[in-house]
C-alpha cells in the first residue's frame, strides 16, 4: 500500500490518491482533486467503481448524467458506464473499484 500521494495520470490533471487497500479483485483509495482538478471521460470493462465525499464538492458524470455530489454523498459508477468527474474547487474523495464476482466467487466481466 501507497504511504504517500501519488500522481493519477497525467500532472495537469490536479488528481492526486492513496492506496489505503490494496486486494485481488479491487482496491479503496483516498483520491485529492486539486482546485480546478478533473479525472477525464473514461470507462472500466471489468469492473464497477464508488465514489464517497469525505470534504468539498465532486462533479460526476455518469453516462451523461452530471449530479453534483457534497461531502457525505455517495455515487457507483457501474461496469462499462461511461464517467468523469471534476471539483472546481477542490475535494478529498474515498474511490473503490472492484471486479464483479458470481456467488461462486468467479470474476465475471
Amino acid at each position: 500500500m501507497a504511504e504517500e500521494w501519488e500522481t493519477v495520470g497525467k500532472a495537469d490533471l490536479g488528481v492526486t490518491q492513496r492506496i489505503l487497500v490494496d486486494v485481488d479483485g479491487g482496491t479503496v483509495k483516498l483520491m485529492r482533486i486539486a482546485i480546478g482538478g478533473h479525472f477525464p471521460l473514461h470507462q472500466h470493462p471489468d469492473r464497477f467503481e464508488w465514489l464517497y465525499v469525505v470534504e468539498g464538492e465532486v462533479e460526476t458524470e455518469v453516462d451523461g448524467e452530471v449530479v453534483l455530489l457534497g461531502r457525505g454523498e455517495f455515487r457507483v459508477f457501474p461496469t462499462h458506464s461511461y464517467h468523469r468527474l471534476s471539483a472546481s474547487n477542490g475535494a478529498l474523495a474515498l474511490v473503490g473499484a472492484f471486479r464483479h464476482h458470481s456467488r461462486s466467487g468467479h470474476a465475471l466481466a
